[in-house]
């Protein structure tokens, strides 16, 4: 059961699917009644893991990609360019359409 465990522990699941997990696993893992857990199933096996848990866990998985740089700004910089062509194309300018078809391109490629 990984760190701090006693072993395996026998469960049973009752006839309506439910298992009970022993009180001293929810203390341990801090989980209060209605606590959401993600269930994953693979090659036969099934892992419940606290969605507070997996959310820290996933925290930052991308950040190598951003080092240097700032993802928001990067967000907004597209969004402005998005609404400058939605602006533009309502004016039914074709210059400025085309102004600001680059712009988002330029916003979009620093994104990447």
């Amino acid at each position: 059961m990984g760190e701090g465990s006693r072993g395996p522990e026998e469960l049973t699941v009752d006839d309506r699917g439910r298992l009970l997990l022993p009180a001293e696993v929810r203390r341990r893992l801090g989980l209060a009644p209605g606590a959401a857990l993600l269930l994953e199933v693979e090659d036969g096996t099934i892992r419940l893991v606290p969605r507070a848990a997996a959310a820290r866990r996933g925290h930052g998985i991308f950040a190598d990609r951003a080092r240097g740089r700032s993802l928001v700004e990067e967000l907004r910089r597209e969004r402005r360019a998005e609404a400058a062509l939605e602006e533009a194309r309502a004016t039914g300018d074709r210059g400025r359409v085309r102004a600001a078809r680059r712009a988002l391109a330029r916003a979009a490629r620093g994104a990447r």
